[in-house]
């Protein structure tokens, strides 16, 4: 069997995987094959075992400690962008109040009253010479027709 380690991205943090394979031409054969006869003293079969648990304990622990700096980096993110939205809402909120003292300040005041009345007025003589303006070109138009 053979060990390889596999780098995976999630986001901007690198995992690690253990893949283990066996061999391409082991695994293809259907040929019957039979093992040497000679025993393995019982300790060394017990021995190789530990090893192999002990290797993937160890694997296991990296992966969980990448697992836990990736959600430690996730809460300190997330809290950032808590402490950003909070700010941007405080920031609108002023925004808005300056926009109704402003409307306020606009409102109270005689001058800005009486530049709004004299515009209006003033809109209202535009709009009556324009209506006299059609009427005479309608009448124009009518005369000619009548020539």
């Amino acid at each position: 069997m053979k060990e390889h380690k596999k780098l995976y991205k999630s986001g901007k943090l690198w995992l690690t995987a253990t893949v283990l394979a066996v061999a391409a031409g082991t695994a293809m054969t259907t040929t019957t094959v039979h093992a040497d006869t000679t025993n393995q003293p019982a300790g060394q079969q017990a021995s190789d075992k530990d090893s192999q648990i002990a290797a993937l304990q160890s694997d296991a622990k990296q992966q969980q400690d990448t697992i836990n700096n990736a959600q430690s980096q996730l809460a300190t993110q997330q809290g950032k962008l808590t402490d950003t939205q909070k700010q941007l809402d405080a920031a609108q909120a002023d925004y808005q109040k300056a926009l109704a003292e402003q409307d306020q300040a606009t409102q109270n005041d005689p001058d800005v009253q009486a530049a709004t009345t004299a515009v209006n007025k003033a809109q209202q003589k535009v709009s009556t010479a324009q209506d006299g303006a059609k009427q005479a070109a309608a009448a124009l138009s009518d005369a000619q027709t009548r020539q």
